[in-house]
């Protein structure tokens, strides 16, 4: 449904001297009739009177069918004969004027002598901009003729040219009844004693689903439900479980329907009493406790409708010294509604206001008061009652939609409109109740403007958002690859959510607004993690690189690893290739080639790593070999000519007292004996010398 930014003002003129002349004392009757009918798709502004009546709309098409078919309504109900020709009233469609009001909207213009009774017109400048206003397959069959002086007449080529466009078109379904309405559920095909609602219980919700059901299969079922509603009565009568309200739409509309008025139901006094904490907004998030059966079985006796029983143990609990006189005054106040005693009910509700102490009881009571003053046409005093309610709660949802409801019965303002539309947005069940709240019939054209814009905006909200989780996804497809568990998942998502998009629910959109944006978040966060990853394992790559390329430059036996030098080649060629595929970084293939690439590299660089080893071990015993060597050889000169010039003095010892003994061992040492010693100093001291040298250079270099 499209929603221009631009609107229309719809100009209504009632004749009043032709009309005054048929109607007699009806005309007034049927100028109000005339406003209300046009409140069902438009909004009367305030330069709006009985003698102009002026109301602004973005929704051409549902003005047009909602005039023409009112029309024909107004006729039957104020029995216009055919004789008297066309309805005394003249209508015209105009472009708004953000300059302010137009000269067409004054009764004594000119331009109004150009136009017939009871037909359409349009100004030149909404004719301009009619395919701002209406998409083109949305256009039914209608001539649309140049009527002279600016102006264009629309007339429909048949009855059902200009078919029902509206979102949610049977919103006065529930009062089309002959009773009074019902204080439970806001019905008029019954008393409050029959009332479906007392059939069900608190557990029993629908509007936490009914957004789930697109608008054309929505309106459907609830047209079938409110054309049968003793049927559907009869079978919550019988009992419904969870499964049956999950898994039967028809149960679930009527049962979301009596939700919107659950707080001044029977059943929703077992909230009020049972609970144990004293504030409003946690009596649904604890546990019921009976402590009082007699309580019990007298609410029980009021569900089944056994009025005297449930009278005498309300009685009961009133006069006992310690009993629940809260619950019990509620409970009589009841009682008095379904014997169609208001007064009565009018003192039992004051008597429980007068003994509430807890917060839930005192704003309680002060919304029943405003129902039952409602129902009674004394909305002075239901305003009154709400504003005491608003005293304790000012901020609650089920205050704010009371006062939505008084209002469009009793004066819709501008700060109304604002915190209808506020609702609207914020609360996905106040969008739903909000829609099919026949107390807010009176500005449906308001409701109706509101939600398709709000259902537009949220339409393409989803829309981007699930454009944008298809976009990270398939970029995150390129990092992980399509075998990975997480792409499968996250490919089962966006389908699944793809489908919900196609419903086009209400609730639907929300979730893939909601959901896809998420997700995409998350694809998005996974995505630059594994980007920072292989950012991180790409510098590692290159640092490896660049210490094996500085080795490799030095390395002295180069000839033994010719294989190092042709992978660090291979290796470098690759990084060249990913920092060229790194600038053409989202198009198409070059995130999978950059990580084929690096992980390539990686190997590549482990692959050196191994021959690495190697060269270093070959370069440590080359090394240690040379030390070793150096040791040796400084050992065995060094060890070999103390030898010898031990040898040598030996000759000379014996003239010395004091080292006779050992010149004799050195004079008495043969030749063979000192080549003996020679050969075990070069062959075994001077070695084992050596390798404990190295040894302790080696260590001191690590």
């Amino acid at each position: 449904m499209m929603v221009p930014d631009k609107s229309i003002i719809i100009a209504l003129w009632p004749q009043a001297t032709h009309g005054r002349g048929i109607f007699m004392n009806r005309w007034l009757p049927f100028i109000e009739s005339l406003r209300e009918l046009m409140k069902k798709t438009a909004e009367e502004i305030e330069e709006s009177s009985d003698t102009m009546l002026l109301f602004n709309s973005r929704q051409l098409l549902n003005v047009i069918n909602t005039t023409q078919k009112g029309f024909t309504e107004l006729k039957k109900q104020y029995k216009w004969h055919s004789s008297n020709g066309p309805l005394p009233l003249k209508l015209l469609f105009d472009l708004d004027d953000p300059a302010g009001v137009s000269a067409f909207y004054n009764p004594d213009s000119p331009c109004w002598n150009q136009l017939q009774q009871e037909s359409i017109y349009l100004t030149s400048r909404l004719y301009e901009k009619l395919a701002d206003f209406v998409n083109s397959d949305d256009i039914p069959d209608y001539t649309l003729k140049d009527a002279g002086e600016g102006f264009f007449r629309l007339k429909p080529t048949s009855h059902s040219a200009l078919d029902a466009n509206l979102l949610f078109p049977y919103r006065d379904l529930p009062m089309r009844g002959q009773e009074t309405e019902c204080f439970y559920c806001a019905m008029t095909t019954h008393s409050p004693a029959h009332c479906p609602s007392k059939h069900i219980t608190m557990r029993d919700r629908g509007l936490n689903r009914l957004g789930f059901l697109p608008f054309s299969k929505l309106n459907k079922i609830y047209h079938k439900v409110f054309m049968n509603l003793e049927e559907m009565s009869a079978r919550l009568a019988e009992g419904i479980s969870s499964s049956e309200l999950i898994n039967d739409d028809e149960l679930l509309v009527l049962v979301a329907y009596l939700e919107i008025y659950r707080l001044y139901q029977p059943r929703f006094i077992d909230l009020i009493v049972f609970t144990l904490f004293s504030k409003w907004d946690t009596l649904e998030e604890t546990e019921i406790n009976v402590d009082s059966s007699n309580l019990r079985m007298a609410l029980d006796c009021l569900r089944v409708g056994k009025l005297p029983e449930a009278e005498q143990l309300f009685e009961n609990e009133r006069n006992r010294k310690n009993g629940k006189h809260f619950g019990a005054a509620i409970g009589m106040a009841f009682i008095s509604l379904e014997k169609e005693r208001l007064i009565e009910m009018d003192h039992y509700l004051k008597k429980a206001a007068s003994v509430a102490v807890m917060e839930k009881e005192r704003f309680y009571c002060q919304l029943l008061l405003s129902r039952l003053y409602e129902i009674k046409g004394d909305y002075w005093a239901a305003r009154e009652a709400v504003a005491g309610a608003e005293k304790i709660l000012p901020f609650r949802e089920e205050l704010q939609i009371r006062k939505l409801q008084l209002a469009a019965r009793s004066g819709f303002n501008e700060k109304n409109m604002k915190k209808l539309r506020v609702l609207m947005v914020d609360w996905k069940e106040m969008f739903m109740t909000i829609l099919i709240d026949p107390h807010l019939l009176p500005v449906q054209g308001a409701v109706e403007v509101f939600a398709v814009e709000i259902l537009n905006n949220i339409g393409q909200e989803a829309k981007n958002s699930l454009l944008n989780l298809k976009g990270e996804f398939e970029q995150l497809q390129e990092w992980l690859g399509h075998d990975d568990q997480q792409i499968k998942e996250t490919k089962e998502l966006l389908i699944s959510l793809k489908n919900k998009f196609q419903k086009q629910s209400y609730y639907d959109l929300l979730e893939v607004a909601d959901r896809s944006a998420s997700l995409a978040l998350t694809c998005k966060n996974i995505r630059l993690e594994e980007l920072r990853k292989l950012k991180a394992k790409l510098k590692k790559i290159e640092r490896n690189w660049d210490d094996y390329s500085f080795l490799w430059k030095s390395y002295k036996f180069k000839s033994f690893f010719k294989e190092f030098g042709l992978k660090l080649t291979d290796c470098k060629k690759k990084l060249i290739k990913i920092n060229k595929l790194t600038k053409k970084e989202g198009k198409k293939d070059s995130v999978r080639q950059e990580i084929s690439l690096i992980n390539a590299a990686e190997i590549e660089i482990k692959e050196l790593r191994k021959i690495h080893q190697k060269m270093i071990l070959l370069m440590n015993v080359i090394n240690s070999c040379k030390i070793f060597s150096l040791y040796l050889m400084f050992s065995e000169i060094t060890l070999v000519l103390a030898s010898v010039t031990l040898f040598f003095l030996t000759r000379y010892l014996g003239t010395h007292p004091g080292l006779g003994r050992l010149a004799e061992l050195g004079v008495c040492g043969s030749t063979s004996c000192q080549y003996r010693a020679i050969l075990i100093i070069i062959f075994v001291v001077a070695p084992s010398i050596a390798t404990l040298l190295t040894i302790k250079k080696l260590a001191g270099k690590k």
